[in-house]
This record gives C-alpha cells, structure tokens and sequence, in this order.
C-alpha cells in the first residue's frame, strides 16, 4: 500500500527555513500540514517495517523526530509531492558522506543499517520487490529481484539435507554488451533520451538507467559525462555521489534490469533490456510492440459475429476468419448448424478430428449429419488395401475405388471382405449424396462432387493449403528408370526425358496425362506419383532428385475458414483473381504459461548426432508430454511430432515441450515461393535479423521476400499449432519451447536453465 510519513517540523532560524533547503538539496519534497511535515513515497510498500525504516532515514537527514499524529493516506490528503524511496536512499547515503571521514563512512552505513536489522550488500540495504510489485526490507520467499539482487533467501537442498532460510547467490550476471552504439539507444530509448536532455525529474528513473549503462562498456563513463553536462546542472540528484554508486554496480555484477519494470515501458518499442532493445544478441528476441489484449468474451463475441456475417454473405468469396487456438471455433460452428437453413460441410485436417466432431455435433442434438468413411476403420485385408493404394501412390487416386469396384465384382461373396468392401462403397455413394450436413477431410473434400457444392455451405476448420499444395520427390535413378518402361506411352516417355535433363527450378508447360487403366495395372509398383511429376508446374531438379509441387483444385464456391495460423498475403498471392475476405479476432492473452528457450535454433542439424543435447532436453522434458520431430520421437517417448498434432484435443491442458524448430527442405520452400509468384534463381539461406509480427530475432532465412513470407508462415504455423494443443487460452497449463522461431505469448528466455522455470 502507499505510505505517508509525518515529521515534525523545525524552524532553526530567521533567515529561513533550513528543513526546506535540505529538502531541496537531496530532492525530497515534502507538504506541509499541521505543522508537520508530510512525506509521500511514490512506490508501494509490503509492510510497516519498511516504512519505518524509511521514515527512520527521513529523521536522520532533517535531524527530527515522527510527528505526534497520525495519518491516513491516500483517502485524507491529495499529496503535491511524491518521493521515491531511492530519493530518501540516496539523500542518506550523501548526508553520511558529508558528515563523516569519507574512508570510514561505509563502516558508519553498515553500522546505521544493522541498527534497523536490514541485510545490507556493500553499501546499500536489500531491497525486495515482491511478485505484486511492493517493496519490502524484509526478506521473504515469494520475490522478485530489488535493485540490488544479489542474495535471495530461499530453501536450498544440499546432499539431500534441507538448510532453512539459507541465502543464495544469483547466478545471472550483468551481461556487458561491447562496441555499444549509444547512437542506438538514444534513437530508441525514450528514458535514455530524456536523461541526455536533462527532463527527468525521478532519481528512481536515474539509478534504473545507470544500472543498465552499466552493463555495456564504457557505460559508467558515458554516463558521468552525461550527468555532468550542462543540460542536467540543475538537476537535484547532482548531489548523489554517482560515480560511487556505479562503481558499486559494476564490482557487485547488479544485472541489467527489464525493461517492464522501467516507468517509459508503455512508452516504446522495447526488448528485454534498454541495451538488448539498441543492440540485440544474437539468440535474444526484441519485442517491438506490446501486444493489447482483450478479455476472452469480447474475443470469442467478435468470433461470433464475424462468422455469422460471413456465412450470411451470398457472395462467392473465400473467408479467412483468423482466430486463437481455443478461442471456440468448433462451437460456433456447431451452434450454426442446429438452425441453418442450409446444410454444411465441416472439412477437418485428420480422420481423428473428423470423428470427434462428429462426436461433438451429436453431443450438440444435431440428427441429420454424416461423417465421410475412412477405409481404415472397416478392416479389410492389407492385400486388397495396399493394392489400392499403389494407385495413390502414382497419383492416380481417381482411379482407386473403380479398381476397388472391379475387384469386388471378382469377388465370391463368401470371402471376409466382400461385406466390408460393399459397405465402403456404399457409405462412399450414400455419404457424397447426404442432404444433411457432412464432416470430412481436407483430402476428401478437394475430390466431392460438384454438385455437394451447389447444395452445401463449406466450412473449413484450420487451414487447408497444405492440403491444397503438397510436395513429393522422386530420385533421378528410379526417374531414368522410367524412362525405359515400354508400358509408358512416348510422349510420357519425352517428357521425363527432358525433366531428366533439367537442373535447379523451372516452371513447365501443361501436360496433359493420358494413361489408359491396363497401363496404370502395369505401372503402379513404381511407388512413384507419375501423375503429379508429369503435371506438375513447378519442379527443382538436381542430379540426385527431382522435387514437385502438386496442386489439388480449389472448389469455386464460397468457403469460410476458421483458423489460428492462416496467412491472408499467401492466399492473395497464389489466388490473385479470386474474391479473399480476411477478419483477425483480437487476442486475448493466455490463462497459462509459455516458457520458450531460444539458446539454440533447435533446428534437426543442430540435434544431429548431439547426443548430449538430446539427453539434456530428455531430463528437461520428463515430465511433459513432448511434441518433436518425428525421426527423434522414440527418444522422447512420445507419438506426437510435427504435422500430426494439428486440432486434437487429446493433449488440453497438459504440460507440454515444444521441441525443435520445423524448417522443411528449402526446396519446399522455394517451390511454394514459385507458385506465389516468386522468381527463382539461385537463392539461398543466411543468418539474419528480421522482423515478424513485431519481434525482432535472428533466422537462417531468406532475402527474397516471399520466400521469407513462405518460410516464416510454416515454421509459425507449425509452433504454433504444437503449443495450440495444450489450450493455454482456458488452461492454465505450461508448455517449454525449445526453438529459435518466436511463439506467441512467450516468455523469452536466451540461456538454457536445468531448473525450468515455475
């Protein structure tokens, strides 16, 4: 709570008053009242033991006593006048200075602080600022770092004995930035600004600004040199012995503080530190703007409106509602549809989602739905199912559940399949022709029949370009192998011919595919999309692979999608004639806790063959649920890895680890680029900073625009998505980041801790 401390007021001769000099002299306004003399601190204090022992350093300087009365603050008395408890610190430090050999006024300091039983470092009192931002001379558990931060008391375990109360060093130090540009901070650091210009009035303000200067070199200079022109000659704190308190500072490692604590922070664009934000390391993230969060309610409302005026449009456009993971995106749906007048079609990004919102939507009272069949989950043999799927797997998709009919046909109805593969056909036929509202994949969607389109509204949970657009390789020895079958007819034959020759990114002409089904019988142990080779537009070709981006077509109909990692300039791009209506719900800030460590790119060349790495991030991660790549999810116990994770609910509330940073091949990358129109020559990947969704932080990345645009969309979709899973937004949970690409909402942290952070 606030503070007022009352004195009794002396006059000690005619001339004048002496107690207004000296408060003049040290800073320490005061207001008159009674008789007395009123002191208002500005900061918030824990307890009455530390106000008193700042009213005790108050009677030292004016050499008087407390007043006979007392009183109430703030409810009694507007104060004129506010104080900083580092103005009456300071005042005393100077007063016992000029009253005492300058060689032993420290003994006399450390003697007058153990009088009031406050632990002192050097020469200065510890000061606590606890967790709801009072402060206290009174060591407690549950604070954060003071001024001084040196010693925190605490229960330290030790050999499996417990010590009580026993205190430990803080093992961060200053970090010391070199070659410091204080061209930077004056252009970015309005504090650091208002210093060199003589306009700050709060001593407070000036210490925090010396604590950073201190931590770049040749900080204690530069600020002398500042404290000593002529721009803060008047100022009142001249009279503070700062080239001491520096000294003190730097002997005693003070760390830099942040940058929330400082009284400008809403005022900039800051990072962690005022030196971090003028001059970033290389794994530290700058945050350029503060995000302004909403309450979850107004977020959820303005997700509601904005779905209902987008399916209520008639126009023909494409909706990308972009909204926070959890924010309730499945219930608005479902609400919709229990009074729609037209059906619709949820397409969903797995089986397992699309079975659980089936489940949802029955749950919702909602009777005429149908979820899409998965051939998966109606046990037909391997033989018959991986037969099928060679016709997948070149490409010839269109052409599976024919031979599926044609083998059911040669079939005796006494064989085990027969009733299993009649009812997937006929939930096939049925579920294409459902009236009714129906739940699909993404997949599956791409390949409905037109008319499901005439009679349906689309709805699109999370978003489906990856579905739309997809790479696959072929090597070029099983390429030229190929070349030579004789069931291939000659014009396929040119044409990988001539993809065989080719090297680096092209984009081909349209080709059109004619292969009659007795070739594709022959044809399909290739294991190779033949189809999607041969059609493809965009292809980068080397002498061990050919790469190539396969295009499903989008229905021209109008769709609404709600997402949490959708890219509005993407769609614009790669579909620059088609009607795109974009809406961002505002966020809402997260009921749990991201903690993202950001030492390290995290990346998979960075885990390759570091087995040390690896065992450390187990012992970090075990007692999380682990989300990583899926060649190294064996060492994590874990069956959840990247691009299987988007939209379950299996992992809500859970802690978490975020482990690794998804970077695909950059040829994924620079094929994606191409179709958003991107002209490619040679391009290539080197360390730098950039800027995205108002963070600053190094990435191995691209100069080429869209090529950045394409790979920054991935990797933060991806992290995304994976940190999306715990539901932080209405759990409060933790999830651990171990990636050097920025999340949402996270504290960020540029050294690895074996404690992770409470």
């Amino acid at each position: 709570m606030k503070y007022v401390i009352a004195l009794k007021h002396f006059q000690t001769n005619s001339h004048g008053d002496h107690m207004l000099n000296l408060a003049y002299h040290y800073g320490i306004l005061y207001q008159e009242q009674h008789g007395d003399m009123l002191f208002f601190f500005r900061e918030e204090l824990a307890d009455k033991r530390t106000a008193r022992f700042f009213g005790d350093l108050l009677c030292a300087i004016f050499q008087t006593q407390y007043a006979d009365r007392t009183y109430a603050y703030p409810t009694q008395f507007e104060p004129r006048f506010q104080i900083s408890i580092y103005d009456v610190l300071f005042a005393f430090l100077s007063y016992v200075r000029g009253l005492t050999d300058a060689k032993h006024y420290k003994e006399v300091l450390r003697r007058e602080f153990a009088k009031e039983k406050t632990e002192v470092e050097d020469t200065l009192p510890i000061l606590y600022l606890l967790k709801d931002n009072t402060y206290s001379v009174t060591p407690l558990d549950a604070c954060t770092y003071g001024y001084e931060t040196k010693m925190v008391m605490a229960k330290w375990k030790l050999h499996g004995k417990t010590q009580a109360r026993q205190g430990v060093r803080n093992k961060q130090r200053r970090a010391v930035y070199r070659n410091f540009s204080w061209e930077n901070l004056y252009d970015c650091c309005p504090l650091y600004w208002d210093f060199t210009e003589g306009r700050i009035e709060n001593t407070q303000d000036i210490y925090f600004l010396a604590r950073g200067m201190c931590g770049a070199e040749k900080g204690k200079q530069k600020f002398l040199e500042i404290m000593h022109s002529e721009k803060n000659a008047e100022q009142h704190y001249q009279n503070i012995n700062w080239k001491e308190i520096l000294t003190a500072i730097i002997k005693d490692n003070l760390p830099v503080p942040s940058c929330e604590n400082c009284d400008y922070c809403d005022r900039c664009s800051h990072s962690e530190n005022m030196l971090s934000t003028a001059k970033p390391t290389r794994r530290e993230v700058c945050i350029l703007k503060k995000e302004r969060y909403v309450d979850l309610e107004t977020a959820h409302r303005d997700l509601q409106n904005a779905f209902q005026t987008a399916m209520a449009s008639a126009e023909n456009k494409l909706y990308l509602i972009k909204g926070q993971t959890a924010l309730g995106k499945t219930s608005t749906y479902l609400n919709y549809m229990k009074d729609s007048v037209r059906p619709v079609v949820i397409a969903v990004p797995t089986h397992e989602l699309k079975q659980q919102i089936f489940y949802d939507a029955n749950l919702h009272g909602i009777e005429a739905i149908c979820a899409t069949p998965d051939i998966a989950t109606y046990g037909i043999s391997e033989d018959v199912t991986e037969e099928m799927q060679d016709f997948y797997d070149i490409g010839a998709g269109a052409y599976a559940l024919r031979f599926l009919a044609e083998t059911l046909q040669h079939m005796g109805k006494d064989n085990p399949d027969y009733a299993k593969i009649s009812r997937f056909l006929k939930d096939c036929k049925s579920s294409a022709r459902f009236q009714g509202h129906i739940i699909t994949t993404h997949a599956k969607l791409l390949h409905l029949p037109k008319e499901v389109f005439q009679t349906h509204d689309v709805i699109l949970d999370e978003d489906i370009f990856r579905t739309i657009f997809r790479t696959e390789s072929v090597s070029m020895q099983a390429l030229k192998k190929m070349t030579g079958s004789r069931y291939l007819p000659d014009s396929v034959k040119s044409r990988l011919n001539g993809i065989c020759l080719k090297r680096g990114y092209h984009q081909m002409d349209e080709f059109a595919v004619e292969l009659e089904e007795k070739q594709l019988r022959k044809i399909r142990h290739f294991g190779v999309n033949l189809y999607g080779l041969l059609c493809a537009k965009y292809i980068h070709a080397d002498r061990e692979r050919v790469t190539f981006l396969i295009e499903e077509p989008l229905p021209d109909c109008k769709m609404v999608m709600l997402s949490a990692t959708v890219c509005r300039e993407l769609y614009q791009k790669v579909y620059p004639n088609r009607a795109i209506d974009f809406h961002e719900c505002p966020k809402a800030e997260y009921k749990g806790h991201i903690f993202q460590y950001t030492d390290s790119s995290y990346s998979r060349y960075a885990f390759q063959n570091n087995y040390d790495k690896i065992r450390l991030l187990k012992e970090l991660c075990r007692d999380t649920t682990v989300i990583t790549f899926k060649d190294i999810e064996k060492e994590f116990i874990t069956h959840y890895h990247f691009g299987n994770v988007e939209g379950i609910n299996a992992l809500k509330g859970k802690d978490l680890s975020v482990v690794g940073l998804p970077n695909l091949d950059e040829v994924v990358y620079g094929l994606y680029a191409m179709r958003a129109g991107a002209s490619l020559a040679k391009v290539h990947m080197y360390p730098q900073r950039i800027t995205y969704q108002n963070k600053s932080f190094f990435l191995n990345t691209y100069k080429n625009e869209t090529l950045r645009m394409v790979q920054t969309w991935l990797l933060s979709s991806q992290l995304e998505q994976a940190v999306g899973r715990a539901r932080l937004l209405r759990e409060n949970c933790r999830v651990f980041v171990y990636a050097g690409f920025p999340v949402e909402q996270a504290k960020y942290i540029d050294r690895l801790c074996v404690q992770k952070t409470e």
